[in-house]
């Protein structure tokens, strides 16, 4: 989904979080996955422009957005977001924590991410973050500078810099924001319903947080890895030979990769359900099928950037158009046209 940054990712990502958290609090909360794709796989690791962060917020037929022309994409619980080419960030869906307004002065936005019920957003002067912010995780810390990757999870946000160090902020009521001393050498983050990854330089990865389906106990031996994502209660990680590995929750199967999957070169995370994209632009998808959001469109090719939801799923074509399928009880699947005026639903 330019660069691509994956996270989330994604978001994106949790059980719908406690009484707090506002309407139909059960289910899933998806961790943003970003992804503003320029070249696949090892693009997912290459550090975004250095900058600041601003944070907001908390059918099953295929939709084309008409004329709309996006270089990124992100998926959260009930809501979405799409990046456009000149920098400004399009929001539609759900909007009960403001998680689908854009803040004032929203541009110069170089990646974007969507949590459970709020949205982050990279911009080159700094980090900007909207929606639902009962545990701080639209707070973004003071002084926070030199980002280049971003990653919401339930109800925490990690940044990671350029010095390849993590910060994380939110609640930490698992842990989740507890980043492990002497944490160093990062080049990606991912931020789970109620747990955090990060990938190293080397290829190896490292999770902290709750751990009550295993998703913090990363594979022995797992190396040789080029990107991760972070859903709900497990986590993927796509391994340089364009295998992916999966751990943690399996209920639903989305632990369970299909069997001779190969040639991945971005994955996403989402509640119960995961995506794949392979070298030829085609989708994969497995797990939850509850909504028809592991029912990739017939013919859906040419994708170069994909998202997974709480239960809806996006994929970003080489023409800029998105394609979303998967649950719409909140809109989240009905892609603005970018020539329309959009207001929240």
């Amino acid at each position: 989904m330019d660069t691509v940054a994956l996270d989330g990712g994604a978001r994106a990502s949790g059980r719908a979080a406690g009484k707090g958290d506002g309407r139909r609090q059960s289910g899933w909360i998806v961790m943003a996955l970003l992804m503003v794709m320029r070249t696949p796989a090892t693009a997912q690791i290459e550090p975004q422009p250095t900058g600041t962060v601003v944070s907001w917020g908390a059918q099953v037929l295929p939709y084309v957005a008409p004329g709309t022309k996006f270089t990124g994409i992100a998926a959260g619980y009930w809501h979405s977001l799409a990046l456009k080419k000149d920098g400004t960030v399009v929001a539609w869906g759900d909007n009960f924590w403001s998680q689908s307004t854009m803040p004032a002065g929203s541009s110069g936005v170089a990646a974007i991410a969507v949590g459970g019920f709020h949205s982050l957003a990279l911009k080159n002067d700094g980090t900007v973050a909207w929606g639902n912010n009962l545990f701080g995780q639209c707070t973004v810390p003071d002084g926070l500078l030199d980002v280049v990757a971003i990653a919401p999870g339930l109800r925490h946000s990690l940044a990671l810099k350029k010095d390849g160090t993590v910060v994380a902020w939110g609640t930490n009521y698992l842990r989740q924001c507890s980043v492990p001393g002497g944490l160093n050498g990062v080049v990606a983050i991912a931020a789970g319903g109620w747990h955090s990854l990060a990938l190293k330089s080397d290829g190896t990865v490292v999770a902290w947080g709750y751990n009550q389906y295993g998703q913090s106990t990363v594979p022995s031996g797992l190396r040789g890895v080029v990107a991760i994502a972070a859903g709900y209660g497990h986590n993927l990680a796509l391994k340089s030979d364009g295998t992916v590995v999966a751990w943690g929750r399996n209920n639903d199967g989305q632990s369970t990769v299909p069997g001779g999957l190969n040639g991945v070169v971005a994955i996403a995370a989402g509640s119960g359900h995961d995506l794949a994209l392979k070298s030829d632009g085609t989708v994969v998808a497995w797990g939850r099928n509850n909504d028809g959001q592991r029912t990739v469109p017939d013919g859906l090719n040419g994708v170069v950037a994909i998202a997974a939801g709480w239960r809806h799923s996006l994929a970003l074509k080489d023409d800029g158009t998105v394609v979303a399928w998967g649950a719409n009880d909140f809109g989240q699947r009905i892609v603005p046209d970018e020539g329309h005026d959009w207001a929240p639903m």
